[in-house]
């Protein structure tokens, strides 16, 4: 390949009358925000959440409240789920809610399997939640179930 017309490395100099003598093509696409979203090991929990919510008789559930998961990883939110257990849905959004989670992906990811109850991970400070804590109470029996 022959020079660019730009200095690509430090210490180049600009040579304005070089020719590449090869062409190079890029073609650029567009990647929707949504591909490029982080898999975590919670997205395990929250599918087998959402199946179980396509078996939830609307009018007939015990729980009707709208709760928010805040997945973090290395101390930083990577994702947030909305479960509007009123709508019977469950988005990958930020929206509102009566009560929000926040915990590590481990975490989350061993609530949904069982492994640790909610309680538990409560008492050792590894989950924090906002809002109505006392719904948390409600949920855990849903998520409890899913194992």
């Amino acid at each position: 390949m022959g020079i660019a017309p730009f200095a690509w490395f430090p210490g180049e100099g600009l040579n304005r009358n070089a020719v590449p003598s090869e062409t190079i093509s890029f073609k650029l696409s567009k990647v929707k925000p949504s591909a490029i979203t982080m898999s975590l090991k919670s997205d395990e929990v929250f599918a087998k959440i959402a199946k179980r919510l396509e078996n939830i008789d609307p009018a007939n559930r015990q729980v009707q409240q709208v709760y928010k998961f805040r997945i973090t990883k290395d101390g930083k939110v990577v994702k947030n789920w909305v479960m509007d257990l009123k709508a019977v849905k469950l988005t990958e959004s930020d929206g509102d809610a009566e009560a929000t989670l926040i915990m590590d992906d481990e975490i989350m990811f061993a609530i949904g399997t069982g492994a640790m109850p909610a309680k538990e991970a409560m008492a050792q400070d590894k989950m924090e939640v906002e809002g109505q804590v006392e719904l948390i109470f409600l949920l855990e029996p849903f998520i409890a179930s899913l194992k």
